[in-house]
């Protein structure tokens, strides 16, 4: 493509689109209007625009296989190629609109007059699964229930955190008692020396009942030393056995607590929402080739009101000449050949033929939506069944490993008590000889002797706890500290769950206040006789779903007219003109393009099929919306087109069908 003018936005070149060979036209910022009586393909070339910013709702000229759209922004060029493969449209290239804006781009950029946004007012369907379809609710949901666990083992944590600061006054009181025992034993031990030191004087050399008291003695300490530290181990182990307990006994009260999941309710959901896809496709298929019949259709009628007709198609009306065939088909009234049977008709009754099928194409639509939404909904219980399903197994499994970590605790416990029985009674024995021997001798200095070894094994017992309480309570301090930093983790996913809660709830919202501040804002404007406000009210309902009970919101759309005596009652939807219909849907289309910051990610709004609206009102709806849209392409009749602003770019004759 070569490169854009001076003064304006961006070029579009086609080549195979609609009713469109070859095009290439200029957009200048701001509002482009493509002006011109029916079947001049300007519906054509805004699909074409669609089609480069993303869309995939495009038709090829009549029997071409392949098509191209390119539109070049600033220094920027996209190209899409588009091919006919197995009957379907392949898409190829690079487009400005990334794909996770191209729904809401289709919802509420792109107005055609089948546009979903417009229909659902058109039709009264579910208007907040309009707005809310840009929104994964279910991913939202899963991320709330994550933080949920998240936020549960924190304040499981917490729990735990708390619990150990009630050990400290004990500790530290422990911890001042053991000090005072070490002085105490350090003074009885210096006392004791200084007595041994004065008996030894009048003893020359040791005696061998000194030498064999000290051996028991030490033997003593040894063996009482290695049964502290069974004891010790005891417990320890006690301690984390009844950890394990408490851990087992939580895990089992959550999995009581936990409903159980049906497997056959599973089964069904699992059953009826493969039934639904199929169902959703077969439908899907069904509109795909009904559109295909309609566009083509379309594409040829307008082919045939500007003179041209493709040879595929004259090949198909038998011995009828194609100049008498082109004239026959722009007269309502006159007999032509259908290209598909053969068969007598009119042009009317094509037409009319053309209206019924979109009108079947509608309610398929409509039944595709109600499906869409059905499988949302099986979707979340048929997630919500299986994340209480994992849950389950995951509660059984932590069950049987804590089961296991205790059935492992309590066998070591029983065999550090056969150890401490055994040392105990080794020490008895110890205990028994070295009284023997004092008995034999009754030597003051052997009683001495082991009443300063007796002192100097408790000093180190007492020592070596000192030392232990101090480290378990420099432990227990260092895990206090972090309660502060838990209870703010915890408020912090409290907010994000919140704040994920909300966020569903603030477009809805936000949706609502949208539409009904700029539909106040145009009505005033456009001044219908006796409406006096079109308002959307948005409603918490209650519905079943399957075996449960679900609140949901709604949207309700309200017609307040006023009365010749100046009372105001509530009229219905249907009882709206179709122009007032045309301008509801446009306001509701731009409301969602408002909340979902539409403008930010698609560079052109595309307005379609305005005939509906008098051309007074068309002027001061574009200037309405260009307020809300920087770049708008229109297309418009040439009597509509003459009460715009003469600022605003016109596009007066595309190329007509080659």
């Amino acid at each position: 493509m070569d490169n854009i003018s001076k003064g304006v936005i961006g070029a579009l070149s086609i080549r195979n689109i609609g009713g469109i060979s070859q095009e290439h036209v200029e957009l200048a910022p701001g509002v482009t209007v493509l002006t011109g009586p029916n079947a001049t393909n300007r519906t054509s070339f805004l699909k074409a625009l669609a089609a480069a910013q993303g869309s995939e709702k495009v038709a090829l000229k009549g029997n071409e296989q392949s098509g191209s759209v390119e539109l070049t922004l600033e220094d920027e060029t996209y190209r899409r190629d588009i091919r006919v493969v197995n009957d379907s449209l392949v898409f190829e290239g690079t487009c400005p609109v990334d794909e996770g804006h191209i729904d809401a781009a289709e919802l509420f950029a792109f107005l055609f007059e089948q546009n979903r946004a417009r229909e659902a007012i058109r039709r009264g369907s579910d208007l907040r699964s309009v707005v809310m379809e840009p929104v994964d609710t279910a991913a939202i949901e899963t991320e709330i229930n994550d933080l949920k666990d998240q936020r549960a083992q924190q304040k499981r944590e917490l729990d735990n955190l708390r619990s150990l600061r009630q050990t400290l006054p004990s500790l530290r009181e422990r911890r001042d008692e053991l000090a005072e025992e070490i002085n105490r034993l350090e003074s009885d031990i210096t006392e004791t020396e200084a007595e041994i030191e004065q008996a030894e004087t009048s003893v020359s050399e040791p005696t061998a009942e000194k030498e064999e008291l000290e051996a028991n003695v030490a033997e003593l300490r040894a063996v009482e030393s290695e049964l502290a530290t069974v004891r010790s181990k005891i417990e320890t182990t006690e301690q984390s056995l009844s950890q394990l307990e408490t851990d087992r006994s939580q895990a089992a009260t959550e999995l009581d607590e936990l409903a159980t999941v049906d497997e056959s309710e599973l089964t069904e959901v699992t059953t009826e929402l493969s039934r639904l896809h199929e169902q959703l496709a077969h439908k899907e298929s069904m509109m795909s080739e009904l559109q295909s019949v309609i566009q083509f259709n379309k594409d040829l009628i307008e082919e045939q009101e500007d003179g041209e007709i493709s040879a595929s198609v004259l090949s198909q009306t038998q011995d009828t000449d194609s100049s008498s065939t082109t004239k026959s088909l722009v007269n309502a009234n006159e007999d032509l050949v259908c290209w598909t049977c053969g068969a007598q008709t009119t042009r009317a009754q094509i037409s009319e033929t053309l209206e019924r099928l979109q009108s079947v194409h509608d309610d398929l639509y409509g039944e595709r939506q109600q499906l869409k939404s059905r499988i949302e909904e099986y979707k979340d219980r048929k997630r919500d069944l299986e994340s209480k399903q994992d849950r389950q197994a995951t509660l059984e499994e932590t069950v049987d490993d804590l089961e296991a970590q205790i059935e492992h605790n309590q066998k070591t416990v029983s065999k550090l008590k056969s150890e401490k029985a055994e040392l105990t009674a080794e020490i008895e024995d110890i205990e028994a000889e070295i009284e023997e021997l004092r008995e034999a001798h009754e030597n003051e200095l052997l009683d001495q002797h082991q009443a300063l070894s007796t002192l100097k094994h408790e000093r180190e017992e007492a020592k070596d706890e000192h030392n232990s309480v101090l480290q378990e309570i420099a432990d227990v301090e260092a895990e206090i500290a972090r309660i502060d930093d838990t209870e703010a983790e915890i408020d912090d996913l409290t907010e994000q769950i919140a704040e994920l809660r909300q966020q569903v709830d603030r477009i809805e919202r936000k949706a609502t206040d949208q539409f009904n501040k700029h539909m106040d804002a145009i009505l005033g404007m456009l001044e219908y006789e006796n409406i006096e406000r079109i308002w959307l009210e948005r409603k918490e309902v209650t519905e079943r779903e399957g075996r449960r009970t679900v609140k949901r919101s709604r949207f309700d759309l309200h017609v307040v007219r006023q009365s010749d005596d100046g009372s105001t009652y509530e009229d219905t939807v249907a009882h709206l003109s179709e122009s007032e219909r045309e301008v509801t849907g446009l306001i509701f289309a731009l409301a969602g393009y408002l909340v979902h910051d539409v403008y930010e990610a698609v560079p052109f709004m595309i307005l379609d099929s305005l005939e509906a609206i008098d051309s007074e009102r068309i002027a001061l709806l574009i200037n309405y919306l260009r307020d809300h849209a920087d770049n708008i392409v229109v297309a418009l009749l040439e009597e509509d087109a003459t009460a715009l602003d003469g600022e605003y770019n016109q596009v007066t004759q595309l190329s007509q069908t080659n």
